[in-house]
């Protein structure tokens, strides 16, 4: 009778052994494919296009795992910047602005990439920028300065990519306009007009002013009336 219930105790030991070497098995297994805390890392979109006319694109950081997701930006393009560069992001997304300098390029097709690097993995983000050329835009199509008016403003764009740098000719001596020469980016710049009625005979007056430009020339007719005196 001893012998028996000696045999079933250890028996019994045994099972409860096993049962505990596998449930001790089973945690170590789910910690493992878990982790505690882990971050991840995830940035959308998974690709920048900014094609010909798009110079900024916002770019989310998400922390798709447990606990603080640390990351930095480890390589960009030179022609390139994003703000912020690092951070931390728990639930919230993390919205940076990339950003691209086109006047330092030539024309042309760019790939490159973006890195991301965090403690809950890295991501490379391929960047696609597409350079045109300057392209020279007046604002006025012509100008009439009639018989009261001395000055006028015309505005000028570059409205392509890169330099533009242009010049002002005048066919009349008459006529004077400042700047004569300049450069033009992203930016618009002005063009200061002003007439020299002093020794013209009354009468209407007509000109051009021809603006040239490393991209294209634009021409823009002007006309003026000097009024009979004491009329």
């Amino acid at each position: 009778m001893n012998l028996l219930t000696t045999g079933a105790a250890r028996d019994l030991r045994g099972r409860l052994r096993f049962l505990l070497v596998g449930l001790l098995l089973l945690l170590s297994a789910c910690q493992s494919v878990t982790g505690p805390d882990e971050p991840g890392l995830s940035v959308a979109p998974e690709i920048l296009r900014f094609g010909q006319a798009r110079n900024s694109l916002p770019v989310a950081i998400s922390n798709t795992g447990d606990g603080m997701l640390n990351w930095r930006i480890e390589q960009s393009p030179d022609w390139v910047t994003v703000a912020p560069v690092a951070g931390a992001a728990t639930a919230q997304d993390t919205v940076l602005e990339v950003t691209v300098h086109r006047a330092s390029l030539a024309d042309g097709e760019y790939t490159d990439s973006l890195v991301v690097e965090s403690n809950g993995g890295n991501q490379t983000v391929p960047v696609h920028l597409t350079v045109d050329g300057p392209f020279l835009s007046v604002s006025e199509l012509s100008l009439d300065f009639a018989s009261d008016r001395a000055g006028q403003t015309v505005r000028i764009s570059n409205i392509g990519n890169g330099v533009l740098h242009y010049q002002v000719r005048e066919s009349v001596d008459w006529l004077e306009v400042s700047p004569a020469t300049g450069e033009l980016t992203d930016q618009p710049g002005t063009l200061d007009l002003s007439v020299d009625r002093t020794d013209l005979s009354d009468g209407d007056y007509t000109a051009s002013l021809k603006i040239e430009s490393n991209a294209n020339s634009v021409v823009v007719p002007l006309s003026m009336n000097v009024p009979v005196p004491g009329g």
